[in-house]
């Protein structure tokens, strides 16, 4: 399960559940309009407005870091920097 430590989001696997957008049984993240909890398909529906989210959330809870440690995702343990701006890198 995904977890924020000291200023760190750790992004790992969660259970699946019913997207709140488009219905389907998948893993989700809470980065959809109002905070909605949605699949990966409909975050790349708007991927602009879910990155934008994506970060307020991250900036909301004092993130600093973010890890990828999905196994087998293409960003698999990566570490994306946040800026005081709200830009990743």
């Amino acid at each position: 399960m995904s977890r924020v430590e000291g200023s760190v989001f750790i992004t790992e696997p969660e259970a699946p559940a019913r997207c709140e957008d488009c219905g389907k049984l998948a893993e989700l993240r809470p980065y959809g309009p109002g905070g909605t909890r949605i699949c990966f398909e409909c975050g790349e529906k708007d991927p602009e407005g879910t990155e934008r989210r994506y970060r307020a959330w991250c900036r909301e809870r004092g993130v600093t870091h973010a890890v990828n440690a999905l196994p087998g995702h293409p960003e698999e343990g990566e570490v994306r920097v946040f800026d005081p701006g709200g830009e990743t890198s």
